[in-house]
């Protein structure tokens, strides 16, 4: 690859995410989260990890998607693995609330150790 490739991969990836970032936010456009939803997905595609964990909050969150904690859990642990601390805060909190595999247990306790291991990588890291 040439130099001008890199760069135009990278500022391919940027765009992605910014456009991303515009339509579930609304800022420059209308508020439009299946279209944030699309352009976080393209932007992950392309080894983001803020894109992984965006895309992880839509799926946390069912903004301009259902909810699905499996995909969550998969982007967090990404974001995480990308050095993304906001990535482990969040999967400590699904694995607090819902356990290790992010379904509701029938006596509402968590996975505490998975949550203590994730709030102590994003502690690590001042979060």
């Amino acid at each position: 690859r040439t130099l001008a490739d890199n760069y135009s991969n990278a500022v391919r990836k940027r765009l992605h995410y910014k456009l991303a970032r515009a339509y579930s936010t609304g800022r420059g456009t209308d508020l439009n989260l299946p279209a944030a939803l699309k352009w976080c997905q393209k932007a992950a595609e392309q080894d983001d990890p803020a894109a992984w964990f965006h895309l992880a909050s839509f799926y946390h969150e069912g903004r301009g998607t259902d909810t699905n904690l499996q995909e969550a859990i998969k982007w967090y642990s990404k974001a995480e693995a990308g050095g993304h601390v906001g990535a482990a805060f969040n999967l400590g909190l699904i694995h607090l609330e819902r356990g290790k595999e992010g379904e509701q247990k029938s006596t509402s306790v968590g996975d505490f150790e998975a949550a203590a291991d994730h709030f102590a990588k994003a502690a690590r890291k001042n979060h």
